[in-house]
């Protein structure tokens, strides 16, 4: 991820711990009217926010990996969804900068939980949703808990996290990524969404 997208410029503490929260699927709620543009990264239809609803390498690389690992294990891959990508991004920045001390909640700072941020942020239209987060910290020992292999190894080991990646009801998803700081293996921030449309 280069330092122009999608980084929460915040001075942290490097410790070397991992705080991670499990795989969620729920049912369509009632949602107020859609609004994209209130889930934007830096305005909405900005140059930064047309970049930020883009793949970055370890991005890619994550939705790559999830596929290959689906393919290893009997699963048809996903295809990346244009309904998914700015809750994903709008997921992942809002772990990022959030103040409340729980950055991988599933619900967000504006009180949405993923099917609810799904359908505000890009009038998702599928039934079912499931997300996945992971916030790693630390790195200052060559363990590099923020990046994307840290978080797909803890996804595969907790058993909601693996049901999410290998359901054969998605056929798409999302993946976006956020840091703090300078250097994103100190702090990376993932939200991966699995959906249907």
């Amino acid at each position: 991820m280069t330092s122009s997208r999608r980084t929460a410029r915040t001075v942290t503490t490097v410790v070397a711990a991992a705080a991670l929260c499990g795989g969620l699927a729920v049912a369509v709620p009632t949602v107020a009217s859609a609004a994209p543009q209130d889930c934007n990264y830096m305005g909405y239809n900005s140059a930064p926010d047309r970049l930020g609803l883009q793949l970055d390498p370890s991005e890619q690389w994550m939705a790559d990996n999830i596929n290959a690992y689906r393919v290893q294990n009997g699963r048809k891959p996903l295809a990346i969804s244009e309904q998914l990508r700015r809750p994903t991004m709008w997921g992942a920045l809002d772990s990022a900068t959030r103040k409340d001390g729980k950055p991988v909640d599933h619900v967000d700072t504006r009180g949405m939980d993923p099917m609810a941020r799904a359908k505000f942020c890009g009038n998702y239209t599928g039934t079912r949703i499931g997300e996945n987060k992971y916030w790693g910290k630390g790195g200052a020992d060559g363990n590099a808990l923020g990046l994307g292999p840290a978080a797909l190894a803890w996804w595969k080991q907790s058993p909601g996290h693996n049901a999410n990646m290998l359901s054969p009801d998605y056929t798409t998803f999302g993946v976006g990524w956020a840091y703090l700081g300078v250097r994103a293996e100190l702090g990376g921030f993932w939200t991966v969404m699995f959906g249907n449309a």
